[in-house]
Formats: C-alpha cells, structure tokens, sequence
C-alpha cells in the first residue's frame, strides 16, 4: 500500500511537471522546428569554418589566426574535446571528428524530416482522460492489494445497502494517504474498466 500509495504521489508530480500532453500538431511543429534547428547549425559551422581559412587581405594580421583558433575551440567541441585552449597535436583527429559530427547533424536532419512524413496523429490522440491522470495506475495498483487483503476481487459495484463499493473507498484513502486529489466514484470506475496501463 505504501509503494502504490508513493508511486501515486510520485506520478501526480511527474504528470504536473509535463503539463499537457502533445497534441499531433505539436509534436509536428517539434519535429520540424528540429530540422530548422540543426540546417541551421550545420550551416553557420560551415560558414565559421570557411570564414577561418579565408585568405588575408593584409587589413587585419591577426584576424585570420585568431578566427582560425576560434574555430578550432568550436571543432574540439564537436569532436567531443571541450577545452578552453587549442590543442595542436590532435588538429588531424579533431577534423575527422567534425566531419563526422557534421555528418550526423544531416543524418539528423534527414530523419526529422522522415520523421514529419511519417508521423501517424491517429497514434498520438488520447481518450478523453480524467483530469487526474495517474488514477489509472493507482486502481491498477490497487486491485492486487485489495484481493491480497480482502480475499475478495476488487469491484466498483455499489454494495446494497452502501452509497459506494469498499473498493472504490479503498482506492480512495490510498488517493488521500498520497496526498493526492481524491477521485470520485465515477472517476475510480472509469480508471477500474480503464486498459491497465504501462
């Protein structure tokens, strides 16, 4: 009882946190803002990475050093070498690594795009859902603890003679134990008919 009554606590805060599910068209709107993103990323690397080996027009002396030690800076990190100073003997490493950091950022663009071309928004819709969203879980808890105490099988049928079923009362104090909202009978009727969830 304890650990249905902490998971139930512990999902009402998870479930507060995440706000919301996403909608279909949110999860395309992600999935296209990630590839926006990382063309974005890709180009502008590409982009320092010429500027730094550009030619010197003699204006500047140093200019072209020092873009070419920032963009070493940036390289290191790509390869997975973050420091705060360029180091020299692995500048041969550090370039195959960008390279290949370069060409996973396509790969990742290319799958967000195939990603947006696939997504199914029949999979993503949700039944209309108590607004307390971890009961689910709680009743699916529940239901052994009961049989396991009772020696009888939960039920949310009324009891004659009672406004409500022990169980529905049972699953309810748990709901209380954990701090939670205490759900109504229909909502714990709803939940107790509910697909028992992951």
């Amino acid at each position: 009882m304890a650990y249905a009554a902490s998971q139930y606590a512990f999902r009402q805060r998870e479930f507060k946190k995440y706000g919301a599910e996403a909608s279909p068209a949110q999860v395309r709107e992600l999935l296209d803002e990630i590839r926006k993103s990382v063309r974005r990323l890709s180009k502008a690397l590409v982009a320092f990475q010429e500027m730094s080996a550009r030619l010197s027009d003699g204006t500047a002396l140093l200019a072209g050093p020092h873009l070419s030690w920032l963009d070493e800076l940036i390289a290191q990190a790509m390869a997975g070498e973050l420091a705060t100073d360029v180091n020299e003997q692995r500048l041969a490493s550090v370039h195959l690594a960008r390279i290949e950091f370069l060409r996973r950022l396509t790969d990742v663009e290319v799958a967000a795009q195939h990603a947006q071309k696939h997504l199914n928004p029949k999979l993503l819709r949700r039944a209309r859902a108590s607004e307390n969203r971890t009961l689910r879980r709680l009743v699916a808890m529940a239901k052994p603890i009961w049989q396991s105490l009772t020696g009888r099988k939960p039920s949310v049928n009324k009891v004659a003679g009672k406004r409500r079923s022990d169980f529905v009362t049972f699953v309810q104090e748990l709901a209380k134990i954990a701090g939670g909202p205490e759900p109504t009978f229909k909502q714990v009727q709803t939940a107790f008919r509910a697909r028992t969830p992951n």
